[in-house]
């Protein structure tokens, strides 16, 4: 028999699981809240389709252009930000599918990734120049001449988020492109990003099982909030035929930059429960299969 049990708090939980009152619970790793968790037991990762990603705001004219977006996705180094920050909770990806999902891509990961040549071959091809004198690089417009010189807004009580604006800030710092991060309350945050004031930032969201991405890249869509838009992005998105051409398109046109999806995980007091393989849906997947001691 298993007994479920709900509590008002997170920290009523911890306590019950520290005290033995449970023996299984679900938690996210990387998150500061779980740092209360105490004793000795057995972690069992779970896949997650929680996508952590960067985006961008394309009525800021910078940023109107497919090219300067390109250089901000090849510009993150994503394997050592989750070397440095996640450690082995999260897994690194430039396309928005996790290594699991039945449309990822490995060489279209790899070639979406961090790459100083591409970034370096995508100015040649655009004529990137420093037209200004002023030390950064200037993209031509539909509205003139803009310097690659851009704010970044992060949640300020993320501590892993605001780590990682500033490991972004010194990789493009390295490549004379100044990326300012600018770290606001979760209230403020959210008032920005619904009000289109930022030109970047660094964003979080739970995806469906069938990781429908039209809310994030979709025309209107809800959480769009950079106001993205083109007709072949979304026919693509509605048809859910996430393909290689799908791939190929999505790593041209950046919608947003993907930087990696988190891992949860199941707690169990160590010998309690053995062979348990939960998906991020249901922690009882494999039930029949359980040993409990």
């Amino acid at each position: 028999t298993i007994y479920l049990r709900g509590f008002e708090s997170l920290m009523e939980l911890i306590n019950a699981f520290n005290s033995k009152e449970i023996d299984l619970v679900t938690a996210d790793l990387t998150a500061s809240s779980t740092l209360g968790y105490s004793g000795d037991f057995d972690t069992w990762k779970v896949n997650s389709t929680t996508l952590i990603y960067l985006a961008f705001n394309t009525e800021q004219p910078v940023f109107s252009v497919a090219s300067a977006r390109q250089i901000i996705s090849r510009g993150i180094d994503r394997e050592s930000i989750v070397s440095s920050i996640y450690g082995t909770h999260a897994t690194p990806v430039s396309i928005p599918f996790p290594t699991y999902s039945p449309y990822y891509n490995e060489k279209l990961n790899k070639d979406g990734g961090y790459s100083i040549d591409s970034i370096e071959q995508i100015m040649e091809e655009n004529d990137y120049d420093d037209i200004n004198n002023n030390g950064y690089p200037d993209v031509e417009t539909y509205y003139g001449w803009y310097d690659l010189n851009v704010d970044l807004v992060v949640n300020a009580e993320s501590e892993h988020k605001v780590q990682m604006a500033q490991m972004i800030h010194d990789m493009f710092a390295e490549l004379d492109i100044e990326v300012t991060i600018k770290a606001l309350s979760y209230e403020d945050y959210i008032h920005a990003i619904q009000s289109g004031n930022f030109y970047m930032y660094l964003g979080e969201v739970k995806l469906s099982p069938d990781f429908n991405l039209y809310k994030l890249a979709g025309t209107n869509g809800a959480m769009n909030y950079g106001n993205y838009s083109s007709p072949t992005m979304s026919s693509y998105l509605q048809s859910g035929e996430y393909d290689v051409e799908f791939l190929e398109f999505f790593l041209d046109a950046v919608p947003f930059t993907p930087i990696l999806f988190k891992d949860s995980s199941v707690l169990t007091h160590r010998g309690t429960i053995a062979n348990i393989k939960a998906t991020s849906g249901n922690v009882f997947y494999n039930m029949h299969e359980w040993t409990v001691n």
